[in-house]
């Protein structure tokens, strides 16, 4: 299965389509990964949903040692068998879940499963043209960071 679209797969759109050759293109190296041991966190997000995008979910692997910050995967339909087993290598159990505003959730490490990974930041307060700015962009003006107590990668 892996490396072409097979199936279904081919009545998807383009965006879904890369990212399942994405992911797909570095499944082997990711399993690789997990069978070292070397795994710090796994974390399912979603972005705010709209109708400019398909899929507002997300699957990212992080490493200890790696000079990537982290491996980031939207996750459509056709590849959730594929991301459970190679989460499963991790001794990972996951069901996709669907989420219509931004949010995070923990998989691993197991001591810390199902708590939130990122939190709202405070910034500093902008001035009238920002704000107008932010306005008429659609901009909310929210910014996300990894939460400050979370144990280091």
């Amino acid at each position: 299965m892996a490396g072409s679209l097979q199936g279904n797969e081919q009545e998807i759109c383009p965006a879904a389509r890369q990212s399942i050759e994405i992911f797909r293109q570095h499944q082997t190296e990711l399993e690789e990964k997990l069978r070292s041991g070397a795994l710090r966190y796994v974390v399912e997000w979603w972005e705010e949903d709209c109708l400019d995008i398909d899929e507002n979910a997300h699957i990212f692997f992080q490493f200890e040692g790696d000079g990537e910050c982290c491996w980031d995967f939207v996750t459509p339909r056709q590849i959730h068998g594929e991301l459970n087993t190679l989460l499963a290598i991790a001794g990972i159990s996951w069901e996709y879940s669907f989420e219509l505003h931004f949010g995070s959730r923990i998989l691993y490490p197991p001591g810390l499963a199902g708590q939130p990974y990122y939190e709202k930041s405070l910034r500093p307060p902008k001035k009238c043209w920002e704000r107008l700015f932010d306005y008429l962009t659609g901009n909310d003006g929210e910014h996300w960071e990894r939460r400050r107590e979370l144990p280091l990668p």
